[in-house]
């Protein structure tokens, strides 16, 4: 499987064996059967380990893009799509594929974004022969994992660092409310003194 960007929100998975991959039609000729030999079952020892290499290939691109599918639980994924070559003996053997799945962040949730981006990681790693194209999707996911992981921390200090403001605030008040109570009852025993021992002042401050 070779992944590679196709917009911002979609990758293309695809694999394609190192001897068999797609090229212009105009190669296919080469692979074009004497119509008769084909029906009489003759083909030559080339072509018949052709048709071989050609039967091998087909398998490893089914499996190969089938583990990506299987892996992509959660994502957006479309069906895999094949490209074909015509063996010597008439028939067509798919030699590239691919799927797309969605690798776009989870916008303003930076936990999702996180199980998220495991998930691709998952995907793109899931073959037992992942491409390079497949462990570089693997790597901007770790790298998307690690951002997300980053935001979710600055969005917790800021969630605590305001919940501490807010506790601060709230202890502010209640003391500022206490305050007038206690000034009225200074105020009243002052009083109270002045009055019963004439010019002797005496404060009791509570």
């Amino acid at each position: 499987m070779d992944i590679g960007n196709i917009n911002s929100y979609f990758v293309s998975t695809s694999y394609a064996a190192d001897k068999f991959a797609v090229k212009q039609s105009s190669e296919q000729e080469e692979f074009k059967i004497d119509k008769k030999r084909e029906k009489d079952g003759e083909l030559s020892e080339k072509e018949k380990e052709e048709l071989k290499k050609l039967k091998e290939t087909d398998r490893k691109v089914k499996q190969h893009e089938m583990a990506h599918i299987m892996a992509a639980q959660g994502l957006a994924v479309t069906p895999a799509q094949f490209q074909y070559k015509r063996g010597p003996d008439g028939q067509l053997y798919a030699v590239a594929g691919e799927v797309k799945i969605d690798t776009s962040e989870v916008p303003d949730d930076p936990e999702a974004t996180i199980e998220k981006a495991k998930r691709i990681q998952r995907c793109a790693l899931a073959p037992q022969d992942p491409s390079p194209q497949d462990r570089q999707v693997a790597a901007k996911a770790r790298q998307m994992e690690n951002k997300a992981r980053i935001e979710l921390m600055k969005k917790k200090q800021k969630e605590s660092q305001e919940a501490m403001k807010k506790t601060e605030n709230d202890e502010v008040k209640e003391q500022n409310l206490k305050i007038p109570e206690n000034n009225f009852n200074s105020n009243l025993i002052s009083k109270t003194y002045n009055t019963n021992f004439g010019s002797e002042i005496i404060n009791f401050l509570v």
